[in-house]
């Protein structure tokens, strides 16, 4: 008798709670405004790339781990001294974390059945460069191309251009979009919600 006079006080509490939280929420709903501002005209400005970003990957496969990785290590010093002979700094050339995969050949045997056998290690490497100096990256991109002939397994991507202030583009933009507008600059709705 006792246990189910307080499980029903517990059930009305819970039940006055949840009716309190849905008229507390109705009412703020009721009395909430929305502010909307809405921008009209065109704006048109040129602006010229201030940064690229360029990589190239180079690799080693021997069927020794350690052999790969001394030859990817000499590989790394002469694409750094590269890059620097082509005037790109130092602290504008990254190497990003030494990839290491095993590799395996696929056989068949007299009867046609398959197998593998481990045929060495394959070690890749990114180098990436992150300019303010296009001409530099863009000439290094294409002349990187004769590390090949010193031994050098590489592939390089094109350079991507970015413009660094494009958020400081944007805004005066969207300025000079609200001042050309002959009719309404900057449309200002407020919509408040009564009874």
């Amino acid at each position: 008798m006792k246990s189910s006079s307080i499980i029903v006080s517990v059930i009305v509490s819970v039940a006055v709670l949840f009716t309190a939280w849905i008229l507390g929420n109705a009412y703020r709903y009721k009395y909430k405004s929305t502010q909307t501002i809405t921008v009209n005209g065109n704006a048109k400005k040129d602006f010229e790339s201030d940064l690229v970003k360029w990589n190239a990957t180079f690799s080693r496969k021997n069927f020794e781990l350690s052999a790969a990785s001394a030859q990817l290590a000499t590989d790394r010093d002469l694409v750094r001294d590269f890059l620097v002979q082509q005037g790109i700094k130092v602290d504008e050339i990254r190497f990003e974390a030494v990839n290491i995969a095993k590799d395996f050949e696929y056989h068949t045997d007299g009867k046609g059945n398959g197998y593998n056998t481990f045929s060495g290690y394959t070690l890749s490497q990114t180098v990436s460069v992150e300019s303010r100096d296009l001409n530099k990256v863009d000439n290094a991109s294409r002349e990187i191309s004769t590390l090949i002939s010193k031994g050098i397994e590489l592939s390089s991507s094109t350079p991507n251009y970015y413009y660094s202030k494009l958020e400081d583009l944007k805004l005066e933009l969207i300025s000079q979009a609200s001042k050309m507008h002959t009719n309404v600059p900057t449309i200002l709705r407020r919509n408040q919600m009564r009874d």
